[in-house]
């Protein structure tokens, strides 16, 4: 077939038009972003000192339709993490209202190469916590989280490496939700 290009002129709708999420110099490129049913999660870090290796995690809701952002902490999860260090997805439970699956590794201190756990949490789509952190991992060290809900249950992949300094290896593991 041929190839085309259509170019289109007008007004840009407000949610096409760029949007400061968070103004703050130390503030990260985006961790994760996941397409919920009606808004958009994104994680990102900023910096909580000068030169530091690690971000506070927040969690910003993003309307398309209007524009509108919400920010705030990711409550319940890691302060500190890698930036690269997080992941979040889209779900829909078939007996609740969309939401979304985050998983982050935070470290056990501030220290470089401190070991790093792997904790999962739900938000609402407004970015409410739905319960608490569940730990993953509590032991050796979790990195490079990807999560994906599969219609019944999350699914988390990462690398972990055991206490006894063994290599990392592709670890996944599912966490369901008990309907109500």
């Amino acid at each position: 077939g041929d190839s085309w290009i259509e170019v289109v002129t007008g007004t840009i709708h407000p949610s096409l038009a760029p949007l400061a999420l968070f103004e703050d110099e130390d503030a990260r490129p985006p961790s994760a972003i996941a397409a919920g049913a009606s808004t958009l999660a994104i994680l990102f870090g900023t910096q909580p000192y000068y030169d530091s290796p690690f971000v506070d995690m927040h969690l910003a809701i993003l309307d398309p339709s209007t524009g509108d952002a919400a920010i705030a902490a990711a409550a319940g999860m890691a302060r500190r993490a890698a930036n690269h260090d997080a992941a979040i997805a889209a779900g829909a439970p078939p007996w609740s209202d969309p939401e979304y699956g985050a998983a982050i590794a935070s470290p056990s201190s501030e220290a470089i190469g401190a070991p790093r756990t792997l904790a999962f949490m739900r938000f609402s789509e407004g970015g409410a916590p739905i319960g608490g952190p569940i730990a993953v991992t509590s032991t050796g060290d979790s990195s490079l989280p990807s999560i994906s809900w599969d219609g019944e249950a999350w699914g988390v992949v990462f690398a972990h490496a055991a206490d006894d300094g063994a290599p990392p290896v592709v670890q996944f593991a599912r966490v369901g939700c008990l309907a109500p």
